[in-house]
C-alpha cells in the first residue's frame, strides 16, 4: 500500500498552513519542494472539502478553515483521494463478486478499519507536536487572513495605517504602551 502523490502533497499543504497563518500556493510550493500548479489543483480539492479557505487578490492565498487540532489526516487524504479503501471489496462490498466467500475478505475489512481509525485519530496539530513544532494558527472569522492583514498594517507600509493601528492597540510613538490606555 502506498499513499497517493495527491494525498502526500495535500498533507504538505495543510501542515505548512498550520505553521503559517496564510500563504500563497507558490510560497508553499517553494517551502515544500512541490510543483506549484499541482498544489493549486490539490488546494482546490481541500477548499471544496472545507479544510481550507481561499481568498483572491493581492492579499489572497489559502488558509486553514478550522484549527489544526480539528483536522485529521484521514480528512486530508479523503478530500483528495475519496473514501479510503485498501481493497475494492471493503468499500461497500460491491467492488468484488467474490467478497462474500473470499477467505481474504475478513483480513482486508479488519485492516481497513484499523488504518481508517488510526488516520482519523491523528490530527494535524498532533503531527506537528510530535515533530517538535507547534501550530501557529488560531482560526477566527477570516480563517487566518485577519491576522495577516493586521501584520501588514503594523509593518508600516502605510504610515497613516500604522499610526491608526498603533492608536487602536494602545501603542505610543516610542513603541511602548500608552500610560492612558
Amino acid at each position: 500500500m502506498q499513499l497517493s502523490r495527491h494525498a502526500d502533497y495535500a498533507l504538505r499543504i495543510v501542515l505548512d498552513l498550520a505553521l503559517k497563518p496564510s500563504s500563497r500556493i507558490g510560497d508553499i510550493a517553494q517551502r515544500r519542494a512541490a510543483p506549484s500548479a499541482f498544489l493549486a489543483k490539490i488546494a482546490r480539492s481541500l477548499v471544496k472539502a472545507g479544510l481550507l479557505r481561499s481568498r483572491r487578490g493581492r492579499n489572497g492565498g489559502v488558509a486553514l478553515a478550522r484549527p489544526a487540532s480539528r483536522i485529521t489526516v484521514l480528512q486530508v487524504i479523503e478530500a483528495v483521494d475519496g473514501p479510503l479503501a485498501l481493497n475494492r471489496c471493503v468499500h461497500g462490498g460491491s467492488g468484488c463478486p467474490l467478497s462474500g466467500n473470499c477467505p481474504a475478505h475478513p483480513l482486508w475489512a479488519r485492516l481497513q478499519k484499523l488504518v481508517a481509525a488510526e488516520l482519523n485519530a491523528v490530527t494535524i496539530d498532533s503531527l506537528l507536536r510530535e515533530a517538535g513544532q507547534e501550530s501557529l494558527v488560531r482560526v477566527g472569522r477570516a480563517g487566518g487572513f485577519e491576522r495577516q492583514r493586521w501584520d501588514v498594517r503594523r509593518q508600516g507600509r502605510n504610515p497613516l495605517m500604522k499610526k491608526q493601528a498603533d492608536e487602536r492597540h494602545g501603542m505610543s510613538k516610542k513603541g511602548g504602551k500608552d500610560p492612558d490606555v
